[in-house]
């Protein structure tokens, strides 16, 4: 490799860091506004917060939504993004509670009707993080 290849190659690899730490920066703040408003009746909410820890890594909003989840987990209601979220929290926490309520959930929608298609990307969902 050329020397001006390998400097635009590393060039190319600070700037993306640069944007990526920006981009993190964004999202933390983002991540600080939306938890002032955190309830266990929104679990989109509460999803989007855990797959921004992804980014951020912040340790504290995880605890945090894992927190109300935990707190709040007999008023979470029976929706798919309820069974991604109990998913989330188990891989997390590995709480045989987390589990079973997301089991005991996809029955439920299973038996309202709830589109098979979106069953199976929340069971999947609940596989790959349960590990079964």
């Amino acid at each position: 490799m050329s020397l001006c290849r390998l400097y635009w190659s590393c060039s190319r690899e600070v700037e993306s860091r640069v944007r990526l730490d920006a981009i993190s920066r964004e999202v933390g703040k983002w991540c600080g506004e939306v938890e002032q408003g955190m309830r266990v009746e929104e679990p989109g909410t509460l999803l989007v917060l855990l797959d921004a820890y992804e980014v951020t890594r912040d340790e504290g909003m995880l605890q945090r939504v894992l927190d109300v989840v935990g707190e709040g987990l007999e008023r979470l209601p029976v929706v798919v993004e309820s069974v991604k979220l109990l998913a989330y929290c188990y891989y997390y926490v590995e709480d045989g509670e987390c589990l079973s309520k997301a089991e005991e959930m996809l029955g439920q929608l299973e038996e309202e009707g709830v589109p098979q298609e979106e069953l199976e990307r929340a069971a999947e969902g609940l596989r790959e993080f349960a590990g079964n």
